[in-house]
């Protein structure tokens, strides 16, 4: 299968040097070219930081960034400052509204790729979500092609949305840690009024980083090309989709074919 390629776009940079204010002695990358951000339902935002490197302490250099956002409560700086001394330097997001319950909102951190170090990250997307609350919904045996191997694993709904949405907790930290070292990275999907299967979002990261610069993603679309079903057979659901992985600069390339499946074993919806 050919790879397909998805290519992020940024804000354009002027005419007049912008990115020459940069010291063109140092190289930079984000710590990570992603960063997630989930909070509960009460709390309040008005920040959150990513951080950026560079390989050396010379002086006070300013980096410059662009941005594209998903919201207009999410403000975005267009220059991170390191301070003498400092190879660290914190990018604020700054949250100026209510961030709605279940809603996704997203900044695309980039630099210009002069400045990046030789296995930097010229990109870092951000998340936020004011979560659901995630309640017990039973558990299911795992098997993944991915990781070859099996587990049982833990499956929680959302309480407060109007319908069946569910997700399988942390399955790649669980099945390989070595890989997936955090928790947090979980699997969801949407099953209709009779439990059988709705949807999977479109890209979901399963918390492994990729050799290109990125990260790995379990890709889904009704539909795509044939490979991409979402079906069940009694208690276990199939999964098939596409693996993807981003590289430095946040384009998306399909891979490979994604073949995982759970039976789900305490809970179900169905059981009698």
């Amino acid at each position: 299968m050919a790879m397909l390629a998805a290519t992020m776009m940024f804000a354009g940079c002027s005419e007049d040097g912008y990115w020459n204010e940069y010291s063109e002695e140092g190289k930079y990358s984000f710590a990570q070219s992603s960063a997630s951000f989930s909070y509960v339902a009460t709390e309040t935002v008005s920040q959150v930081s990513v951080q950026v490197f560079r390989n050396n302490t010379n002086g006070s250099v300013t980096l410059p960034l662009s941005a594209q956002v998903s919201s207009e409560i999410i403000t975005a700086p267009e220059s991170v400052t390191f301070e003498a001394g400092s190879n660290v330097a914190e990018c604020i997001l700054s949250i100026n509204g209510e961030m709605e319950i279940g809603v996704t909102y997203s900044a695309t951190l980039a630099m210009d790729s002069t400045a990046l170090s030789a296995s930097g990250k010229a990109v870092c997307k951000v998340s936020l979500i004011k979560d659901y609350t995630w309640e017990s919904a039973g558990a299911c045996t795992f098997y993944s092609n991915w990781a070859g191997v099996k587990a049982k694993l833990a499956i929680q709904k959302a309480a407060e949305y109007d319908g069946n949405y569910y997700r399988i907790v942390s399955p790649y930290y669980y099945l390989e840690p070595s890989d997936c070292p955090n928790p947090g990275y979980h699997l969801y999907f949407y099953l209709d009024e009779n439990y059988d299967p709705l949807a999977l979002p479109v890209a979901q990261a399963i918390g492994e980083e990729a050799s290109a610069g990125g990260e790995w993603y379990f890709y889904y679309r009704e539909g795509y090309m044939d490979y991409c079903t979402f079906y069940r057979e009694e208690n276990v659901y199939y999964m098939k989709g596409l693996w993807a992985y981003t590289d430095a600069t946040g384009a998306m390339y399909l891979s490979s074919y994604g073949n995982e499946f759970f039976q789900w074993t305490e809970g179900w919806p169905l059981a009698e």
